[in-house]
């Protein structure tokens, strides 16, 4: 299994970086955010599945959370979508869009 590392680019901010805070690893299945030294949110390519893997919450964590997921799947995340989401429970890509439908919801 090959393994794909870079740093995560803010293409949906006006940050001009994330200073090497934010590394993306992929594998042929899979794709995790690093943020600072933490695995903070992993997406399964195989099972289309999204999955929080850090519990806690942090701004800058965020940003990097929200920039990752907006390049992956096209949606961009707050706190609020953050805290809805169990660590550590894999969520399909449906089951996420509902929760963040959710929480934005007019």
């Amino acid at each position: 299994m090959k393994l794909n590392t870079y740093e995560l680019q803010p293409n949906n901010t006006s940050q001009k970086s994330f200073y090497k805070k934010a590394i993306v690893h992929e594998t042929d299945n899979k794709i995790e955010l690093q943020s600072y030294q933490t695995i903070v949110i992993t997406i399964n390519k195989d099972k289309r599945t999204i999955m929080k893997t850090w519990n806690n919450y942090s701004a800058t964590t965020m940003k990097h959370v929200s920039e990752f997921l907006h390049q992956i799947i096209g949606y961009s995340i707050g706190k609020a979508v953050w805290d809805k989401l169990k660590a550590h429970e894999e969520y399909s890509i449906d089951e996420f869009i509902k929760i963040y439908e959710g929480v934005y919801a007019w």
